[in-house]
């Protein structure tokens, strides 16, 4: 089309001809939308002949080569009209450019309303993107922060004793230590940096404070304070997330009264702890669209309004993360005392969930548990799916690699075909306080787990291939034989058990008959060995902890290693008809140290 007043060639849909201002006739303005509607026609052909074209070469049964050559030729019609697009692009605003310069006032207030609808788009990008990393990230986070609190725990028990258990206080160095080591290795967004070195550091000064018990004492309730950078999408998401693993732990934690369980109590008490903690980070978080740095939030400089559902004491009852962390500090001193052995621990664990009936903030009122069930609804439902996949609860041996916890739980046993790795032997794990994991072979479904040692071993070595190894090389077969000395009340356990094993080392992992450890730069390792049976004749949880020392003497390969395993069996007493007689607790704890030479 062609201005009538200078004849100059017009793009479509413009009001102004750009060369002399002469105001366009409306039927022009027709035109314009005709040849509009006419491009748009064009695209939805161009891209559904495109769409229809790649369908048919994926669903088709052709050569490999063909498909490569018609893929590429698919490739260069959008390249070209990609182009073709970008150069009537470039000519509209050339043109608009033009008009602009003559009309000085609809240019300013053209591009304040560029400026205007490109900030707020922006800004609302910024405050409402999700993150899909987040939850995963966070989660594993927290596992490894509860492993670090529970031991944390065991220390305050081991140091209110008349006389310090330097055993225990051992495992929480070791343990914490290890936790704060393997943490490093795991990858996070950006945002939870920080959230990932307060863990690391929190895992340091409990190993720490362990090592020298005389500075116990000051050790932080919890750990430090961090900040946090998120938009308002994910703290409600994440809000939600954290509510809703408050909400079972209360179903949890009935059981672990009902059992009389502390071991799983204490670790109950730990989650509260972390979930307090984590809330707080959340209720100080600061959105992304700020032009500050986020803060940390022991400044105190004001809270988030994250809330959802209903029932909680804001203006508009909504239940937000300030009702949640409060209601949390009672029900966590009421899981401590009873991992402690208070006696009215029952009551205020019952008590302080009856304040707190919808922690959810859906309105969920938290009722009583049946007790006459075998299994509470989410322990049902974790045999169920498990029943589902063809397999079976029990495999207490099972070895479950990069398990970020010591807890003992349910262990569900099946076999998962993969399509890389055909049929593989997998592992579903549910804790005794409702952690859930997923693990096994290469090719099995992963949840919840920390990256595998020979992952991290090839990406260090993918990021630079022709650095040789630091240190010396462990590779080899180490034959162990040793005598492990045990202490128990329990009937006719030996007091003295042999011991014989093998542990092979390649490329700086350990393998011990199964139980995968790492050795770092250092010469150290540590091996976690855990296993829990539990049945209808009572239950059995052992966790062994293993500390290597690798070293060279005379240019030969050896290591040092101190053992310690700690356990009990619940046994259930039954009457001859069948009926429930009592139960009786045993415990017992093994020590052993061991070397050997490289063969």
């Amino acid at each position: 089309m062609r201005c009538p007043k200078c004849n100059k060639w017009l793009p479509a849909l413009v009001l102004f001809c750009p060369k002399c201002g002469k105001k366009i006739p409306d039927n022009l303005k027709k035109w314009g939308k005709f040849q509009f509607w006419i491009a748009i026609l064009e695209l939805i052909v161009f891209f559904a002949t495109v769409g229809l074209m790649l369908y048919v070469l994926w669903s088709a049964n052709m050569p490999d080569s063909t498909k490569k050559m018609m893929y590429t030729i698919i490739g260069g019609m959008v390249v070209l009209f990609a182009l073709l697009f970008l150069v009537l692009l470039v000519f509209s605003i050339i043109d608009m450019v033009k008009y602009m310069i003559k009309h000085p006032i609809f240019a300013v207030v053209f591009c304040v309303v560029v400026l205007l609808a490109a900030g707020g788009g922006v800004w609302y990008f910024l405050t409402n993107k999700t993150d899909d990393t987040l939850p995963n990230a966070v989660a594993l986070l927290q596992d490894n922060l509860v492993e670090i609190e529970a031991s944390k725990m065991s220390g305050d028990l081991a140091m209110a004793k008349k006389k310090v258990d330097k055993i225990a206080m051992m495992q929480v160095k070791i343990i914490s230590q290890m936790v704060a080591e393997r943490v490093v290795d795991i990858k996070v967004p950006e945002m939870l940096a920080d959230y990932k070195q307060a863990v690391i550091d929190r895992g340091s000064v409990v190993a720490a404070a362990a090592e020298n018990t005389k500075t116990w004492k000051d050790l932080p309730v919890r750990a430090r304070d961090f900040t946090l950078k998120i938009s308002d999408n994910d703290a409600k998401r994440l809000f939600e997330a954290s509510n809703k693993k408050l909400a079972e732990l209360k179903e949890f934690g009935d059981t672990a009264i009902l059992r009389n369980d502390k071991e799983t109590m204490r670790y109950i008490a730990a989650k509260l702890l972390v979930q307090q903690h984590w809330l707080d980070g959340v209720l100080h978080s600061t959105s992304p669209d700020t032009a500050s740095l986020a803060y940390a939030y022991d400044s105190r400089a004001g809270t988030r309004g994250v809330c959802i559902g209903t029932g909680g004491t804001s203006k508009d009852s909504k239940w937000c993360a300030q009702d949640a962390m409060n209601a949390t500090y009672d029900i966590e001193n009421s899981a401590v005392d009873f991992a402690k052995g208070g006696k009215e621990a029952k009551n205020s664990w019952d008590k302080s969930w009856e304040n707190s009936p919808n922690i959810l903030g859906t309105g969920i009122t938290i009722g009583e548990q049946e007790k006459t069930v075998e299994h509470t609804p989410s322990v049902q439902a974790f045999y169920d799916a498990c029943t589902g996949k063809g397999g079976i609860v029990g495999g207490a041996g099972t070895v479950k690699n990069g398990l970020p916890t010591t807890e003992f739980g349910y262990t569900c046993e099946y076999k998962y075909k993969s399509e890389n790795y055909g049929e593989q032997p997998c592992w579903d794990y549910l804790t005794y306080s409702g952690g859930r994991y997923l693990g096994g072979n290469t090719g099995c479904p992963t949840q919840n787990v920390l990256p595998s040692v020979e992952d991290l071993a090839a990406e260090k070595a993918g990021a630079d291939e022709t650095k040789a190894p630091a240190g010396p090389n462990w590779n080899g077969t180490y034959p162990v034989s040793t005598t492990a000395k045990c202490v128990s009340n329990m009937p006719g356990l030996p007091s003295a058990i042999p011991v014989q094993t093998t542990v092979t080392v390649n490329g700086n992992t350990g393998n011990d008959e199964g139980y995968i450890f790492s050795i770092n730069s250092n010469g150290s390792g540590t091996e976690v060995e855990r296993l829990g049976i539990n049945n209808e004749n009572g239950s059995v949880n052992m966790i062994g902890i293993i500390n290597y020392q690798f070293f060279m003497d005379k240019g030969v390969p050896k290591f040092n290693a101190v053992a310690n395993l700690n356990g009990s069996a619940l046994i259930k007493i039954k009457y001859e008809d069948g009926s429930p007689a009592g139960e009786q607790v045993y415990t017992f704890s093994c020590n052993a140290t061991a070397g050997s030479t490289r063969q």
